[in-house]
């Protein structure tokens, strides 16, 4: 996440929405006196490789993390006041449920630092979401396919504009004018390698697994007007 003092703008982070690519890229606009949460370590050093700011004025006095990836709305504003939260422009992204949760199949896939990848790749499609639906219905895991409690306020969205990932070149062409961003928006590549299948999700997608994401992702579902048809 970012809160950028100059324009006057915070950055709220979700998952699988370039949010990464998007966060090394507005890092570019910040100051001093700017937060910038920290990012995975290859991340972090393709940032400094880019000679962009990486982490600062993220910790608390006393050295606990105050400032962090993904967080949500709600603890931002408790963080920074409901004044400045309402002084500047709240910004996000969300994805087509759907879409993200196969990208975010392949990218667990590929995650070898908390899990041994062979043994994950073994699992199908259809069997990382079951399994995983069983256990956020357990309360064993949380429901990080949906970004919904990241963006929402008391169960309702409350940023100022949420971008569409679908139509993210305008997306980010419009943030920036509204921000009076000097220069546009470039985005880094950084996790997007990780897919190997890029067909349409509606062609890897069974109905069980369209059921899952239904389920798991209702509330963005109903408020943005996804479909599963939609292209």
């Amino acid at each position: 996440m970012i809160i950028n003092h100059r324009y006057r703008f915070i950055f709220v982070k979700t998952r699988k929405t370039a949010g990464t690519s998007i966060e090394i890229a507005l890092s570019r606009f910040c100051g001093e006196d700017d937060v910038i949460s920290p990012l995975a370590a290859d991340d972090e050093a393709l940032r400094t490789e880019l000679g962009l700011p990486g982490p600062m004025n993220h910790l608390a006095p006393d050295g606990q993390l105050r400032f962090r990836n993904h967080m949500p709305a709600e603890e931002i504003r408790d963080a920074v006041g409901a004044d400045l939260w309402a002084a500047y422009h709240t910004v996000s992204i969300e994805r087509n449920p759907w879409d993200k949760a196969i990208s975010m199949y392949y990218w667990k896939s590929r995650d070898g630092r908390k899990r041994r990848v062979a043994d994950f790749q073994r699992k199908s499609l259809p069997d990382f979401l079951a399994v995983r639906e069983r256990q956020i219905l357990a309360g064993t895991r949380p429901n990080q396919f949906s970004n919904f409690p990241i963006y929402s306020i008391a169960g309702r969205p409350a940023l100022d504009h949420i971008g569409r990932y679908e139509n993210l070149a305008a997306e980010l062409v419009r943030i920036a004018e509204t921000l009076g961003l000097p220069s546009a928006i470039a985005l880094p590549e950084t996790k997007s390698s990780y897919r190997t299948d890029r067909r349409p999700y509606q062609e890897v997608m069974g109905r069980e697994e369209r059921a899952v994401i239904d389920r798991l992702c209702a509330r963005e579902i109903e408020y943005f007007g996804y479909r599963f048809e939609d292209t």
